[in-house]
């Protein structure tokens, strides 16, 4: 097991990758959630320091412009758009010099008054990950920094899952991630949990990732409640309903390119 997902380096822009982030595609590549969340992480501390008052970052939108490798990675960031109720940050993560994956992220003004209504959905009536047995199924470095319990779905087997997970390892040292960061590094399992192909003979691998939360997440625990479409021009489509201990607290969704390995 690593200590955390990324080591810091002499600048304090880059980031060592560590055997946490491979995912299953290589053992030289980076799974998505990642590098995903360390971008979250560039926004949220820019956007903090650029609102007026507190915020909560609650929307990403990710787009992959290719792999993304185990060697060193840059972030930078820029705010574009800093207010009173809203505030935008852009973010770079480059590898030897190219992008290799790009975020917007929106930080929303917290109502520290509590003066808005609370509009409640449905419960859930889901079993709680203590009820359940964790699974040890797959084999590849990310997985393994991570607690997961299945509720719904197999392994094994294409189809639907609910799943729920928690990292066992800080993205960064001595630092808890905030609730989006977990939403991104666990969210983007979400295609691979509800995956409908075989992982040996077929890769789906998703070149965007949006996410977008009700409110700040519970720590711990994330439910995952994930469906993946497949359409016969290699492309896909995986939907993800996140949940907490309190119930509904976001989606995400993933555009996934298909093809044969090998």
């Amino acid at each position: 097991m690593a200590d955390s997902f990324f080591t810091p380096t002499d600048d304090q822009h880059t980031w060592q990758p560590t055997r946490a982030t491979v995912g299953p595609w290589a053992p030289t590549m980076q799974h998505g959630g990642p590098p995903s969340a360390l971008v979250v992480r560039e926004a949220e501390r820019r956007g903090a320091a650029a609102a007026e008052g507190p915020v909560d970052a609650l929307r990403v939108s990710l787009d992959f412009f290719g792999p993304v490798t185990t060697d060193p990675v840059r972030v930078s960031g820029e705010v574009v758009r800093a207010g009173r109720s809203v505030t935008l940050v852009d973010v770079h993560l480059e590898q030897d010099g190219r992008t290799a994956l790009r975020g917007s992220v929106w930080l929303v003004r917290r109502d520290t008054e509590g003066a808005t209504p609370v509009v409640p959905g449905p419960e859930s009536g889901l079993p709680g990950p203590e009820d359940l047995a964790p699974f040890e199924v797959w084999h590849f470095p990310y997985i393994e920094h991570f607690d997961w319990r299945v509720i719904l779905g197999s392994t094994t087997q294409p189809g639907p899952a609910q799943v729920w997970a928690r990292p066992l390892v800080p993205l960064v040292p001595d630092e808890e991630p905030t609730g989006l960061q977990r939403a991104v590094l666990i969210g983007d399992s979400g295609s691979g949990v509800s995956a409908e192909l075989d992982w040996s003979d077929w890769s789906f691998v998703n070149v965007s990732l949006d996410v977008q939360l009700l409110r700040p997440m519970a720590p711990d625990w994330l439910l995952l409640d994930a469906r993946t479409r497949l359409a016969g021009t290699g492309t896909g489509l995986t939907l993800t309903t996140l949940h907490d201990r309190a119930g509904v607290v976001g989606h995400v969704g993933q555009n996934l390119v298909v093809g044969r390995r090998g």
